[in-house]
């Protein structure tokens, strides 16, 4: 009897646990309570100015959905959440809330909308690069669409027949062009037998030189098909199909694509002058539809196609033209390639000043569009952390509804014996520690994705200060009438930059990689303050640098500190060592200066300096955090006086394994 008492004690608790956030979801919904279809239209127009609140009031209309057992509610606000998690780049919850809105959609048996939201998944997935998942949901979307179209035993009227075959006719489209998705994406598996297959379900019993809607379009699609398998020749005749009904249909946007394509194709397969020949031909049509932002494009490809023929002056003629339409916000990142470009037809024309200014626009612009990439980033940091919250919600009042389901069901078969109470009450318990784990895990994969997100935004912030000072030291030479040395500066320099841009987009390089950047950067800061140090990089041996990966960016704003800060106020000649040093379980990067050490330098500085400097640290040690987390390594960093008075002494310890373990 005592454990009879104890088990009903236990099983009052668990219900009022279960109980507790749902009652309180029904207080919330009970609030000026409104009809669902109303919030959900009002969510549905708000969601891109404003989709937090869009979010609280889909999670109002799931809760009326829930109440009121209405599960149409409930799969129309599943697929609006879904769009919206699409529109904010949340692929991975988009995927999610799609197949959550398919299967009530399927329980109702609306076979239409859950067709279109197993091709919404897809998509979403191959958004999210989760490419073997879209290819199942879009085989799926194929299979039940074929098996839709399969011959009636309904007896129609005539009306109706004709109308049902107008019907067929554009699902058998969609299907093609679901096929040709599928296509695209084994190839882009390099899973070419694959795609191969269904390239051929696709042009089976079709004329694709007849100009229906989206001919041009496919044709476009299977010539890219055919060139991702390095098929030059079949692509080519599709790219021209496509090209001549676009011409036919009056589609100028269709025939600058193709055109496009068709121009590609020609560089690829060394056609240079057929290309050129192209692109000019296409400029008089954009000029025509006034289309700044392609001209700027079409320019910046014809200038490097001069290039590539070195026709230097053509080239230059039309790299100016490029820079001057892409002042408008979409082109940021052709003005950036215009200006590298005619920054280096300047220097090998050996005018040093021009390149000189040409490689400043391309730095500052490259700098602001970094700062914009950052801010852009954070934004979308604390949009995704207050959204996931949003959706953790929702997932909870969805399981809250399935566990008090379960638990009133069990309070009403008051007959049965204790076992089957205690086992009920264990299954019960088991479902929502099940949740609970499930809902962690969904937790854990968004702050992996908002550590990433972050992670790239410190990255981004990490790029030399060194430049700007740099190019002053051009501006040196080229006064003192030293083009030659100006030159020689400015094309290690520019290397360098190189380096830099392509390592900072990395998580990791190989040592290789660091060893590269890290010479070209001391070399470069020795020929500037030859008179102030003297340096020595070490490399054991025994380390192998081509396979040992390191974050790039790590070491060198430590040795930039220690020449900027130590080394360059020092009135004799300084020291700065660093080295490189073998250890069995990973890698140890000393850096060691005998400057002026770190108090005087601190009593040097001004306010801002100051503030630059801890920002700079501030990242480098918030780098280190997050990637220990992420990447469950355990690199250590280590600041020290060497003596009172002078020196400093940086210690990067860098374990050798478990670097690629995802956190």
């Amino acid at each position: 009897m005592k454990g009879y008492f104890t088990s009903f004690i236990m099983l009052v608790f668990f219900t009022q646990m279960v109980y507790s956030p749902f009652v309180l979801a029904q207080t919330y919904s009970s609030q000026n309570r409104t009809g669902g279809k109303e919030l959900l239209q009002e969510a549905r127009n708000s969601y891109k100015e404003k989709p937090s609140e869009a979010i609280d009031l889909i999670a109002q209309v799931i809760i009326i959905g829930l109440e009121d057992k209405n599960e149409q509610l409930q799969a129309e606000s599943y697929e609006l959440l879904g769009d919206i998690n699409n529109y904010l780049i949340q692929y991975d919850l988009a995927a999610s809330n799609y197949l959550k809105a398919a299967d009530l959609f399927k329980r109702n048996g609306e076979t239409n909308k859950e067709l279109t939201l197993y091709k919404k998944t897809a998509k979403a997935y191959e958004d999210f690069s989760s490419l073997r998942e879209a290819i199942k949901y879009y085989e799926l979307f194929v299979s039940r669409k074929k098996a839709a179209l399969l011959p009636s035993k309904k007896i129609t009227s005539k009306r109706s027949k004709f109308k049902d075959l107008d019907v067929k006719a554009l699902d058998r489209e969609e299907i093609k062009e679901v096929q040709l998705t599928i296509s695209e994406l084994y190839s882009k598996l390099k899973e070419y037998k694959l795609s191969e297959e269904n390239l051929k379900e696709v042009t089976d019993d079709y004329d694709f030189e007849v100009a229906t809607a989206n001919s041009s379009q496919l044709n476009r699609r299977i010539g890219d098909v055919y060139a991702n398998q390095n098929k030059d020749t079949a692509a080519l005749n599709f790219y021209s199909n496509s090209l001549d009904i676009a011409e036919k249909q009056n589609k100028t946007k269709e025939v600058i694509q193709s055109r496009d394509k068709i121009a590609g194709l020609y560089e690829k397969t060394n056609q240079r002058e057929e290309a050129l020949s192209l692109r000019k031909n296409t400029v008089k049509i954009l000029e025509e539809e006034k289309d700044t932002v392609q001209l700027a494009k079409e320019f910046l490809e014809i200038g490097k196609l001069e290039l590539s023929l070195e026709n230097e002056s053509e080239a230059e003629e039309y790299l100016e033209k490029s820079v001057d339409f892409s002042s408008s916000k979409p082109s940021i990142e052709v003005k950036i390639e215009g200006l590298k470009s005619l920054s280096s037809i300047a220097k090998g024309k050996g005018e040093a000043q021009k390149a000189l200014a040409y490689y400043q626009e391309y730095i500052a612009l490259k700098e602001e569009d970094y700062l914009q990439k950052e801010t852009k980033l954070k934004q979308q940091l604390e949009i995704n952390s207050t959204i996931n919250q949003k959706q953790q919600r929702i997932n909870l009042l969805e399981k809250n509804d399935e566990i008090s389901a379960k638990t009133i069901e069990i309070l009403r078969q008051n007959d049965r014996n204790q076992k089957i109470w205690i086992y009920s009450l264990l299954g019960g318990m088991l479902l929502l520690a099940g949740s609970g784990y499930l809902m962690y895990k969904n937790m854990r994969q968004r702050r992996v994705a908002n550590q990433l997100i972050a992670l790239k935004s410190l990255r981004s912030q990490m790029n030399p200060h060194f430049i700007f000072n740099a190019l002053n030291s051009v501006n040196l030479y080229i006064s003192q009438k030293d083009e030659r040395t100006a030159n020689k500066y400015l094309t290690d320099f520019s290397r360098l930059m190189r380096l830099v841009l392509e390592q900072s987009q990395k998580d990791f390089i190989p040592l290789q990689g660091e060893l590269e950047m890290i010479k070209l950067y001391l070399k470069l800061e020795h020929d500037r303050f030859e008179d102030k140090f003297s340096y020595d990089l070490q490399v054991d041996a025994e380390l192998d640098v081509e396979s040992l990966q390191i974050p790039p960016m790590l070491v060198q704003p430590y040795i930039e500190n220690s020449i900027w800060h130590g080394l360059r106020y020092k009135e004799r000649k300084g020291q700065l060592k660093v080295k490189y040093e073998h250890r069995e379980t990973g890698l140890i990067v000393r850096v060691e200066d005998n400057g002026i050490g770190r108090k005087r330098s601190k009593e040097l500085k001004t306010k801002n300096q100051l503030q630059n400097e801890s920002t700079g640290m501030y990242n480098i040690e918030n780098r280190v955090k997050i990637i220990n987390d992420m990447f469950k390594t355990q690199i250590e960093l280590k600041i020290e006086d060497v003596s009172l008075e002078q020196g400093t002494l940086v210690t990067l310890w860098i374990p050798n394994k478990n670097l690629y373990t995802e956190a």
